[in-house]
Formats: C-alpha cells, structure tokens, sequence
C-alpha cells in the first residue's frame, strides 16, 4: 500500500526536471538533424510539463483525512471523485502513537500510528504543536 507513495516520491525526482533535460535534448538534436522534427518533441516537452506540474501540485491539492473512531484509525485522500490509499489500523491492534520521523529518518517529521503490521504516517505539512495535537486526540479517542 505504502509503495505508490514511494514511487510517487520517485516519480516527482524525475519527471521534474525531465522538461529542462528534453528541452537541451531537443535543441542538440534539432541542431544535428536539421529537420522540422522540433515540433514532435515541443508536444513531448509539454507534455512531460504538464505531467511534472501535476504531480507536484497534487499533494497541494489532494487533501490527506485522518479518521478516528474507537474501532480503528484510518487515513485517506480525498479527490474530487472520492476517496484513495485508505489504510486502517484497528484500536486494538495500536501500539504506539508519537511523533517523530520514520525509522532511517529519511521522512519528515510526522504523527506516527504504530502496530505489528503496519505504521501510519500523517500530518508532515502540520506544526509540531498541532501534530502533538493530534497525537493526544487520537490517543483520546482509541484510549475509550
């Protein structure tokens, strides 16, 4: 489930400066072909920008939800069509919720809802007093 986020991630390192580096591609092989091709690589260029543009706004526009309940926590984003990428962690199965970044520490710092299984992460674009926040409501709530 976590993967998609991951080459998302992945994604985002490449396909932004993939307009600038088919740009120079596209000046240099205009120049050595010397043909009207320019136009087949001007469509791919923009493109490749619209592609880049998109995926960097998407984490902007796509809300991320946290939903909790005294059966499970769940998080979630929301586009315009519904919902996508819901995990859920039962209560029961919770054994840690902190804030803190990921093992390896390569993530941002983040509220971190921890079990066996599997670990949640949301709110990294939040302050640290709100992610304590809601570290304490969601502690709270599976806490009844």
């Amino acid at each position: 489930m976590h993967a998609r986020g991951y080459l998302l991630g992945l994604a985002r390192c490449f396909l932004t400066p993939a307009p600038i580096l088919t740009g120079i591609a596209v000046i240099i092989a205009a120049g050595l072909l010397r043909t009207e091709a320019t136009a087949m690589f001007t469509v791919v260029v923009a493109a490749q920008l619209a592609a880049a543009l998109a995926l960097w706004a998407a984490p902007r526009i796509l809300p991320n939800e946290l939903v909790i309940s005294p059966q499970e926590v769940r998080t979630r984003w929301r586009h315009p069509w519904g919902t996508f990428r819901g995990t859920a962690i039962p209560a029961s199965q919770i054994e840690e919720v902190i804030v803190g970044k990921a093992p390896g520490g390569r993530k941002a710092t983040a509220v971190q809802i921890i079990s066996d299984a599997e670990t949640l992460r949301f709110g990294a674009h939040l302050t640290r007093e709100q992610m304590e926040w809601v570290r304490d409501c969601i502690i709270a709530v599976i806490g009844r």
